[in-house]
């Protein structure tokens, strides 16, 4: 029965976002389910974090927000163009990892409350740093840019964020079934004797 409802009630939402637009014809509403989508796939990323791994972290928002930051400067500067969205991409991967080694380097050294606390120190010297760079971010007021025209058309964006969401959930559920997934969970369970396995 647990094994329908697992497979039942993805593929009746699923349905639901699908269909949506054929019975929905609201600017809004669309706004509004895109942003839902973008913001699951963040949920989906920190539920590995806190949900399987059961560490805490606040600056979780850093590298969301520093990858949407890259997409925006390059297309401000370099134009609306598809290629300068897959390079901002790639470049906001490439600041992702550099960063997430350099935080990781230096908070995976304390753990628990000090973990979450320095993860927070982290988060916030970003927000500053983005606030205090007026001239790349545009400091509190942000700035402004064009995306490109194949992405202006709000129902083909919805659809191409809801298959990059449903991407996204298929790999993560493919990565907390493979081994190391097992082993973020182990390190939930107890922490010291995940580490006396190896």
């Amino acid at each position: 029965m647990k094994m329908k409802l697992e497979i039942v009630i993805p593929g009746v939402i699923l349905a639901i976002l699908l269909a949506l637009p054929l019975v929905v014809d609201s600017r809004a509403v669309f706004n509004l389910l895109t942003h839902i989508l973008v913001v699951s796939i963040f949920a989906m990323s920190y539920d590995i974090l806190l949900g399987y791994t059961g560490i805490i972290s606040f600056g979780h928002a850093l590298f969301f927000g520093s990858g949407a930051y890259f997409i925006g400067l390059i297309l401000k500067n370099a134009g609306p163009s598809l290629v300068n969205v897959f390079i901002g991409l790639a470049a906001s991967i490439l600041f992702g990892l550099i960063v997430a080694l350099i935080i990781g380097t230096l908070s995976l050294r304390v753990r628990d409350t000090y973990y979450a606390m320095v993860t927070l120190a982290f988060g916030e010297l970003f927000y500053i740093a983005a606030l205090k760079l007026r001239v790349f971010t545009g400091g509190e007021d942000g700035f402004s840019f064009y995306v490109p025209r194949m992405l202006q058309n709000r129902i083909g964006f919805y659809y191409m964020v809801l298959i990059i969401v449903i991407a996204v959930y298929l790999l993560l559920r493919t990565f907390i079934s493979s081994p190391t997934g097992k082993v973020l969970q182990a390190i939930r369970e107890n922490e010291r004797r995940a580490e006396a396995l190896g």
